[in-house]
């Protein structure tokens, strides 16, 4: 798992390799190492490996003082290992939002499906999707399971929520219709649809799909 570089740091130059006697430039050999390892992995078991190496070195006892450029070369490389390790392995704030990202989008599915569509745009933002592949983009990239994922939160926030509660709505305006032929009908109250239109507003090809579904709407709302 992604470590904290400065404690990662704090630990090697106190830690590991102070129990042999050795100094700062060993300090730097080994985490060197260690990188190169990390980064020449091409799967998850190769990385929790090399983690696995980097956690028993840095235990031990202390060393002397190492100069504050031998500690900022020792930072650098940490990371670098971090960064490669991040293409196999996620770290425990990765894991994290990735399990809200999951339950945002259940949550917005149940809403929108019960009829609330208003409330479910709390649950389901496109940004959100973005920022975690900024953030862990490597990581998902490595996973067919986790990018497939993202693809259908992305897919189902931006647009699909939206044509769905639109769907839903228009099918239940003609019904209603249907069986009171005159006067008004519950569903033409729903701001559903004029919701839909802002948020495809900028969707591309998202007003092009709404607009059939705003079209049988009004109709059977005599609009």
């Amino acid at each position: 798992m992604k470590t904290n570089v400065l404690a990662a740091v704090f630990a090697v130059v106190l830690g590991g390799c102070g129990s042999k006697g050795g100094g700062g430039d060993e300090v730097i050999a080994k985490v060197g190492e260690l990188e190169k390892s990390m980064c020449a992995c091409a799967d998850e078991a190769c990385a929790k490996k090399v983690r696995e190496e980097h956690a028993a070195y840095v235990k031990g006892g202390a060393m002397k003082k190492p100069t504050d450029k031998q500690m900022s070369t020792v930072m650098d490389t940490e990371r670098k290992i971090d960064a490669c390790e991040a293409k196999f392995v996620l770290s425990e704030t990765g894991t994290m939002s990735l399990d809200q990202l999951k339950k945002g989008l259940a949550s917005a599915k149940q809403k929108v499906a019960a009829g609330q569509y208003a409330q479910a745009g709390f649950d389901c933002s496109p940004s959100s999707a973005d920022s975690f592949r900024k953030d862990y983009g490597a990581f998902a990239e490595s996973k067919p399971d986790i990018k497939a994922f993202l693809d259908e939160y992305g897919a189902y926030c931006k647009e699909g929520m939206h044509i769905e509660a639109a769907t839903t709505l228009a099918t239940k305006a003609e019904a209603s219709r249907t069986a009171t032929p005159t006067g008004s009908i519950p569903e033409c109250g729903s701001p559903d649809v004029t919701l839909a239109e802002v948020k495809l507003k900028d969707v591309a090809g998202g007003p092009e799909k709404l607009a059939p579904l705003k079209a049988r709407y009004d109709k059977a709302c005599g609009h």
